[in-house]
């Protein structure tokens, strides 16, 4: 979007998606030198590389999937996950969305392409279904459901498949 933006001569629209992109990088940077302040500079430089070259999210999938434990870290592996998507979700992919349908709305000869069209499609279904992975990810932890039985539970777990 941000070459279409470009080559159509929205050159505000292309930097501010580049300033979004921008932003959540620095933003996710910063929380990897948060959450690895303990480890040394060798262990926080691969955390720093894997989120410049945004690889986060497979990383996070693969450390929640094999429930990878770190005592020295404030957070655990379910934890980190849901604050990175969050961030994610907050400084680029609702914003990113947003802006990309205020400027079909200004230009609807970007519409002509399809292009536009289905990179909000895609920018709508994939923030849809983050927020609802993060949700049913929360909701099914065990550890959280035995601190907070109350709340946490709306996935039963015999019907996860169904939810």
């Amino acid at each position: 979007m941000i070459n279409l933006y470009f080559s159509e001569g929205l050159d505000d629209s292309a930097t501010s998606m580049v300033i979004l992109l921008s932003t959540n990088t620095v933003i996710q940077m910063l929380t990897v030198l948060a959450f690895y302040q303990k480890k040394d500079w060798k262990r926080k430089i691969k955390e720093l590389i894997i989120t410049v070259l945004f690889l986060r999210p497979f990383v996070d999938c693969y450390r929640v999937k094999v429930n990878a434990k770190d005592e020295e870290k404030a957070l655990g592996a379910v934890d980190e996950m849901f604050v990175n998507k969050g961030i994610e979700l907050a400084t680029e992919t609702i914003p990113g969305c947003v802006l990309q349908c205020y400027v079909m709305l200004m230009n609807p000869s970007l519409g002509g392409s399809g292009g536009a069209i289905a990179s909000i499609l895609v920018s709508a279904l994939t923030t849809g279904l983050t927020s609802t992975m993060l949700s049913i990810d929360i909701d099914t932890d065990p550890r959280r459901r035995i601190v907070q039985p109350l709340f946490y539970g709306y996935v039963k777990d015999k019907r996860r498949g169904l939810t």
